[in-house]
């Protein structure tokens, strides 16, 4: 694995951490998978460097690199102290991971404490504003200045990848459900990810779903995920998408959700742009989330296959989720994962006993 950090820097390239990199850094938040780069330097230097570079097309990004510990994203300039102005001052705070100094060349430390977002350069698009914004209050102690919400427009329509990179990144910040909840005030939900509005408008019984309607449960178990990985937070967002499109069939309110939710997502991710193996992962997962509810009372031939799927840890943590969202006991869980421990503990037994 290579370390582009490094290689730049022994290449003689001044490297500056920016965005959310340096605000994470300051506020000292561990959680994103994703380093923003600001590189004194002309592209074509950086791109000699790594046969895997691509060129972006993302605002204030000019190319990417994909590696084990997740993206580096890279913003090329001839000089530091003369940035590309951003929607938010904060923004606009560096750091060098190699002296371990602050940079601020603009002068936006009084912004950083303040506690709310407030825009010193209007000179962007109302969607772009609103992306950086809910980025922004997903992974970091921030809050929405009011002044932020008025007369916000949807007439410029935002990229396919600006609004795969706003899902990944809200979800990739420790507080999604600001992020997401941002987004609905805005108009922005309704008007482009209408299959994720339809929850709002979905109710739930109150006797096994006392925290609200389907959006309000999301939410709510969006803030159980206890780690980042885009499959399971894509998969958690969109779990109950189905219900708003499912029928009520006898007692079943919501009879074949997981099913359809799983082709619901799958229009959606690939309206986003996905590849093909991130969406059938994430199918997987919504269309089997209920299982493990189901585990203790279902023979091993029906669920041995899904067991040894590598997605199925994942399915666990989402069941350990949507079950605290609606404040219920997590007896089910844990019983849950002591039959997954031991249909693993029993596979390897047979798997040994065959070189007996």
């Amino acid at each position: 694995m290579y370390k582009p950090l490094e290689i730049m820097h022994e290449r003689h390239i001044p490297i500056l951490l920016s965005r959310y990199s340096a605000l994470e850094r300051y506020f000292g938040v561990e959680w994103n998978t994703n380093t923003y780069i600001l590189a004194e330097a002309e592209l074509p230097e950086i791109a000699v460097l790594f046969d895997t570079i691509q060129y972006s097309k993302l605002p204030f990004a000019d190319a990417f690199l994909k590696t084990e510990r997740g993206r580096y994203i890279i913003t090329c300039v001839e000089s530091f102290k003369d940035t590309e102005p951003q929607p938010f001052p904060v923004l606009e705070l560096f750091y060098n991971p190699f002296t371990e100094v602050y940079f601020d060349p603009k002068n936006i430390y009084p912004f950083l404490r303040s506690g709310k977002l407030r825009i010193r350069n209007h000179n962007f698009p109302d969607w772009l504003i609103i992306f950086e914004a809910a980025k922004l209050i997903s992974r970091l102690p921030y809050e929405v200045d009011n002044e932020l919400m008025d007369s916000v427009s949807w007439n410029l329509e935002p990229t396919v990848e600006s609004q795969k990179d706003l899902l990944l990144e809200i979800l990739a910040g420790k507080y999604p459900y600001k992020g997401f909840e941002l987004l609905l005030k805005s108009g922005f939900i309704e008007s482009f990810w209408p299959e994720i509005f339809r929850m709002t408008k979905t109710e739930h019984s109150k006797d096994y779903h006392p925290e609200g309607n389907v959006w309000e449960h999301t939410m709510e178990a969006l803030k159980y995920r206890k780690h980042f990985n885009p499959e399971l937070s894509v998969a958690l967002l969109l779990h109950d998408v189905g219900k708003a499109f499912s029928q009520e069939i006898g007692q079943k309110r919501f009879f074949g959700h997981s099913e359809v939710g799983a082709r619901k997502a799958e229009k959606f991710l690939l309206r986003l742009g996905f590849n093909s193996l991130f969406i059938s992962n994430v199918k997987f997962l919504i269309k089997y989330h209920m299982l493990p509810y189901a585990l203790k009372e279902l023979p091993l031939y029906r669920t041995k296959d899904l067991m040894s799927s590598p997605l199925f840890p994942l399915l666990l943590d989402i069941y350990r989720a949507d079950t605290s969202a609606s404040f219920k006991d997590l007896e089910g869980y844990y019983e849950a994962c002591r039959i997954y421990r031991g249909f693993l503990k029993d596979q390897k037994k047979y798997e040994n006993a065959y070189y007996l």
